[in-house]
């Protein structure tokens, strides 16, 4: 998939998607995109599209330029760190958002897709009390901090009221620097002049010295009370600011999952814009192989050229097949064409709006690109035919079931011949894996090896003789030409040239033609040859039928004279014992019987001895058809038998020894 993004150009899309894009929460969501991995999440995105574009419709703003992001600051909190007034305020304008954002998907197909806000109430509302809209701790956020601000406002005019007066009262004395109040280490001071004596605290000169900074002993005790009150604000502040942090970080779950939504909530919503601006559709979703797009533009032509000036594409691809081979002149958009049919797959899969008027597309396993671009690695010293077909020897390894297969000029780096041969072979190969399968090529064996398979289309894109110049537009059913000569004489190219090329290929063509007719002529000899021997092997199997009735006859009449024989004799037999008075005779007239019953019965009984040992050219009685045939081979648990002129193959345990 990785390949396939890069080779099509999908971060391209992507980042047309990302211009639509209002929070830092979404351009997260969009680098975190990955396609859908089933029909039914396929299906879920773009009735997730259709919804929201219902709501826009009927009037609802997505207010998503409003919502800050909290990436910055929470998981800081989290560490430990305490979160800032600007950065609560923050959070509080956050849960506001979330809150109208979640009111208006509620009663919608969307109102899952953010969790409830209200457990953050009572957080928002701390955080309002608490927090003033300039980001400052306000005096009522607590009693203590409220006091404590009053008196340090009491204290502090104390100490500006005495140090205006020390300040009048030095100036007139001609001490001061300057007549102004200036701050020094936190601490109020005067300005006096580097020659005079000050009765007060230095804490420090001007770059000059010529000014030293004095805080009168008159000051020092208001002052000293002033900064415990700071100290102690600034206590009761970081008291505040903790308090605070802790229930926030006590909802961070609820906080990262309605960001999340949120950046869910804006990928949705750039994708419907994205829609809007250049007329995308939400496609179908078919069971089997049916693909059908019409007015089709590829999406960053769109972008480059409009709508006017990008040519549309439009194929219906049969369930019945599995191979679509695109051939045309060059520079005609045989690669548009594919990237175009690539995009429509990752768009799905996606879960974008197809810039078309109609799609419908199966939801591919997984999509393997080759091509597009050129990777010859000079380091190791692979060709590019090596490179190409060391992927697609890899594709062959892991594909199945369901794959999308895109083959730019997937084997034009070698002998076109050799190229057309296993390029078809390899297409038949994917195809038997039920995947399928888009490419294009110039290799014209390749495209007549295509016509003749019932899982293959071929197409081609027009070219427009007149004014010799490519259409663009896609034609079913059709085998392109290249239209190398045309194409090079509408850029100029010497017409005496062109000429000599064609004398060379019509050369080369009338060979071909030769060759299509030899290749033609054995073909008719090896069926005629094949129906020759079909109507021999019918004609064995009558005669074997035949000699199976035969010898079923023929043992019937064995069997049925030996019964009449062996019944005269007993009844002979039992004349002659009533004749006989002596037992000696009677004795030996019944052993001349049994002898005479004896052969009777080896004479009857065809199949008395199994054959054990095979000999080629002994005979050997088959039972039960009961015919006898010379042995002339053994083969894989059978024999083959010479009967009479014709040849026959019998199992090998139905051979018994001929007596």
């Amino acid at each position: 998939m990785s390949r396939a993004l890069l080779r099509l150009e999908f971060d391209k899309i992507l980042g047309q998607l990302a211009g639509y894009l209002e929070t830092e929460a979404g351009q997260r969501r969009l680098q975190q995109w990955t396609p859908a991995s089933s029909p039914e999440e396929a299906h879920k995105r773009f009735e997730d599209l259709k919804a929201l574009s219902r709501l826009i419709e009927g009037g609802t703003q997505l207010e998503l330029d409003r919502v800050p992001t909290l990436s910055p600051f929470l998981p800081k909190a989290r560490r430990g760190a305490l979160l800032q007034p600007e950065e609560l305020l923050t959070l509080a304008r956050f849960i506001e958002a979330a809150q109208k954002l979640y009111d208006q998907l509620t009663r919608t197909p969307l109102m899952g897709l953010l969790p409830d806000p209200d457990p953050l109430r009572p957080l928002l509302h701390k955080i309002q009390r608490t927090i003033s809209e300039e980001g400052l701790i306000q005096d009522h956020a607590t009693p203590r901090l409220a006091r404590l601000r009053t008196e340090k406002r009491e204290v502090r005019n104390q100490v500006v009221e005495l140090l205006q007066r020390l300040l009048d009262r030095y100036a007139q004395q001609g001490l001061l620097r300057d007549r102004v109040i200036t701050l020094k280490g936190g601490r109020m001071v005067l300005p006096f002049a580097s020659h005079v004596k000050p009765q007060g605290v230095v804490h420090g000169y001007s770059h000059t010295t010529e000014t030293v900074y004095v805080e009168p002993f008159e000051a020092v005790e208001l002052q000293n009370r002033l900064v415990r009150l700071t100290e102690a604000e600034r206590e009761e502040e970081r008291r505040i600011l903790s308090e605070l942090t802790q229930e926030a970080v006590a909802f961070a779950p609820l906080l990262e999952a309605l960001e999340e939504g949120i950046g869910e909530l804006d990928l949705l919503h750039a994708r419907v814009r994205y829609g809007q601006a250049w007329g995308g559709i939400s496609p179908a979703f078919s069971s089997d192989t049916e693909i059908r797009l019409k007015g089709m533009r590829h999406p960053l032509l769109l972008q480059v050229r409009g709508i006017d000036q990008t040519v549309p594409l439009d194929l219906h691809f049969g369930k019945d097949h599995r191979v679509l081979l695109i051939s045309g002149p060059n520079a005609g958009g045989k690669s548009v064409a594919l990237k175009t049919i690539g995009l429509a797959f990752l768009m799905g899969m996606y879960g974008i709006p197809i810039p078309a008027e109609e799609a419908l597309l199966p939801l591919p396993h997984r999509l393997f690109v080759v091509g597009f671009e050129d990777d010859q690695d000079l380091l190791e010293g692979a060709s590019s035919f090596t490179g190409v077909i060391t992927e697609i020897k890899e594709i062959l390894d892991q594909a199945r079931p369901g794959d999308v297969v895109l083959l730019d000029e997937f084997l034009t780096s070698t002998d076109p011949m050799e190229a057309s041969a296993l390029g078809y072979a390899i297409l038949r190969a994917l195809a038997g894996r039920d995947c399928l399968v888009f490419a294009n090529t110039h290799l014209t064996p390749l495209k007549l090896l295509v016509s003749q398979d019932p899982l293959m289309v071929n197409a081609q894109m027009g070219f427009d003789p007149v004014t010799r110049q490519p259409t663009y537009r896609l034609q079913m059913g059709e085998i392109g030409a290249s239209h190398a000569f045309e194409i090079a004489l509408s850029v100029g190219f010497p017409p005496e040239l062109i000429d000599e090329a064609r004398q060379h290929l019509e050369g080369a063509e009338s060979k071909l033609h030769r060759l299509l007719r030899s290749l033609e002529e054995k073909e008719k000899t090896l069926l005629e040859t094949l129906q020759s021997l079909q109507e021999r092997e019918q004609k064995l199997r009558l005669f074997e039928e035949k000699l199976r009735r035969q010898a079923k006859l023929k043992a019937r009449a064995i069997v049925e004279s030996a019964q009449q024989e062996a019944e005269a004799l007993l009844k002979e037999l039992r004349k002659e014992l009533k004749r006989q008075k002596d037992p000696y005779k009677r004795y030996e007239k019944a052993r001349e019987t049994r002898k005479a019953l004896q052969n009777l019965k080896e004479a009857v009984d065809l199949y008395e001895t199994p054959a054990k040992e095979l000999t080629p050219g002994r005979r050997y009685r088959v039972k039960p058809l009961g015919f006898v045939g010379e042995l002339v081979q053994i083969r894989d648990g059978k024999v083959l038998l010479r009967v009479g002129k014709h040849m026959v193959e019998v199992p090998r345990d139905s051979l018994y020894e001929v007596s």
